[in-house]
C-alpha cells in the first residue's frame, strides 16, 4: 500500500489510483482519479469495516505490584509474580496502540476526514482481511503503440 503523499502526487500528475481491498470473501476494487475521491473511498472503507474492527481491551492490573513482588522470597512464586507483571506491561503496550488506533478511527469518522481514514487503513494493512493494495495503472497513451 502506497503512502498517502505518494498517491496524492500520482493523482496530481493525472494518474488514477486503483485500490484493491483484500476482503474475506473476495476483492473489492476502487478507482480514484482525484484526491477527494481517494478521501471518500478511504472513509467508505472504514465505515463499511467499522463494525468488524477489533480493538484490545485494557488489560487487568497484575495481582501484585513490583514493590510487592520484590518482598517475596526467591523462588517459583516470585518468578510467577514477575512474569505476570511482565505480561501485563506487554499487554498494556499493545492496548495503548490499539486504543490510539480506535481514537484515530473515531476521529476520522466523526470529522469525515478522508486523509486520516487513509492513514488508519495504512496502519492496519497487516491485519487479517484488511490488506489494501494500491496500483498506478499505465494509460495506453504512455505505454506506446504495440
Amino acid at each position: 500500500m502506497l503512502q498517502y503523499k505518494t498517491i496524492v502526487k500520482e493523482l496530481n500528475n493525472g494518474n488514477p489510483i486503483v485500490l484493491i481491498c483484500k476482503e474475506k470473501h473476495g476483492d473489492i476494487v476502487f478507482l480514484a482519479e482525484k484526491q477527494d475521491e481517494l478521501d471518500r473511498i478511504s472513509l467508505h472503507i472504514i465505515k463499511e469495516r467499522y463494525k468488524c474492527y477489533y480493538f484490545d481491551e485494557k488489560p487487568k492490573m497484575p495481582s501484585l505490584s513490583e514493590e510487592q513482588a520484590a518482598l517475596i522470597p526467591p523462588g517459583r512464586v516470585k518468578d510467577l509474580a514477575y512474569e505476570e507483571i511482565k505480561n501485563y506491561k506487554n499487554q498494556l503496550r499493545s492496548w495503548e496502540i490499539s486504543d490510539k488506533n480506535c481514537k484515530i478511527l473515531q476521529k476520522a469518522v466523526d470529522d469525515e476526514d478522508g486523509k486520516l481514514a487513509y492513514h488508519f487503513l495504512y496502519q492496519r494493512q497487516d491485519h487479517q482481511y484488511e490488506t489494501i493494495e494500491t496500483e498506478v495503472p499505465k494509460r495506453f497513451e504512455t505505454v506506446g503503440a504495440l
